[in-house]
């Protein structure tokens, strides 16, 4: 048994041992396998596309554009930001035009879980849509997680995603997909006049919207903890039925914010780093979030090849079988 191996089964025993309400599930650890991809890192030797926030709407399906939202209000379009989905092919993200690569097969068996917890045949669970992703230290893999995860969600048929960069300490969702931001979330929470519709950026995705994290703010804990914070989420929530929003937070043990964050969402993605992620650091990064009742491990840059063989000759099959 590998080392990165026992370390993510004692953060699943640690889940399933903490005390629970009575009235509450216990919570079912959700473990994939990643290659091993730079988590952050900004792509280089391309210009930035720059985002106009005040440009930036939720609601536009009366564009004409690939990015319109059907069923939203006409009132507010935006034009698309385009991402560039061949540069983040070429560093290991999922990609629309790419679906049958292994990185978006494993990205769908952990969706498929995450929205099992949110929907009981058609019916939403309140709240449920609202997911953090965040880890126990820096550079585990929780932005390049959240963004895969976003792009994966935002190709179902019946589902919009918001993608939200709530590391306000270290922003990294924009700079990852090549994108510069101003306002944010932080703006919206310390200014009230400001309209969050404004802000959120529509992408070439058809279905996936995002949110800068905005400015630089010494209250950022308390602004995330914050009254408004959680009527924001409520907003985003409950809005659009057909919404997913995923909030990429800070690490745990790195920032204060990570821990409100888990905290104000129905569902907590975990990212496990393989080989490098102790188990000291999970039990004091869990011990943060010990409440919070639906917790996901997912372990990233794995070495192991658990089902890559079958994956690749599948593929490899179907693919001479569309010659």
């Amino acid at each position: 048994m590998t080392r990165h191996q026992t370390t993510v089964e004692r953060a699943a025993a640690l889940l399933r041992e903490r005390p629970l309400d009575e009235t509450s599930p216990a919570p079912e650890p959700a473990l994939q396998h990643h290659e091993p991809t730079p988590a952050s890192a900004p792509p280089q030797g391309r210009d930035k596309a720059a985002v106009r926030p005040n440009e930036a709407g939720d609601r536009p399906e009366a564009s004409t554009h690939a990015g319109a939202e059907p069923g939203r209000d006409a009132s507010k379009t935006s034009p698309l930001v385009r991402l560039d989905l061949q540069r983040l092919e070429a560093r290991g993200f999922v990609s629309p035009h790419a679906p049958t690569t292994r990185a978006a097969e494993e990205f769908r068996l952990i969706k498929r879980q995450l929205l099992h917890r949110i929907y009981t045949g058609t019916t939403p669970r309140h709240g449920g849509n609202v997911m953090v992703v965040t880890s126990s230290a820096p550079l585990e893999g929780k932005t390049f997680v959240s963004v895969n995860l976003a792009i994966s969600l935002a190709t179902e048929r019946d589902l919009h995603v918001l993608l939200v960069d709530a590391d306000v300490v270290r922003p990294s969702v924009f700079k990852t997909l090549g994108l510069t931001g101003q306002q944010g979330l932080v703006d919206v929470l310390e200014d009230e006049t400001l309209d969050l519709s404004d802000l959120i950026v529509r992408t070439d995705i058809a279905k996936l919207s995002l949110l800068h994290a905005g400015s630089r703010n010494t209250m950022a804990t308390e602004l995330l903890s914050s009254e408004r914070m959680t009527r924001l989420l409520d907003e985003l929530a409950t809005r659009y039925p057909d919404r997913i929003v995923i909030l990429d937070s800070p690490p745990l043990l790195a920032a204060s914010e990570a821990s409100v964050l888990a905290h104000k969402c129905a569902q907590v993605v975990f990212v496990v780093e393989a080989e490098r992620t102790s188990e000291a650091m999970l039990k004091s990064a869990l011990h943060l979030i010990g409440d919070c009742q639906n917790i996901s491990l997912i372990l990233n840059k794995s070495r192991m090849s658990i089902g890559s063989k079958s994956f690749s000759y599948y593929y490899h099959s179907y693919g001479d079988r569309r010659r």
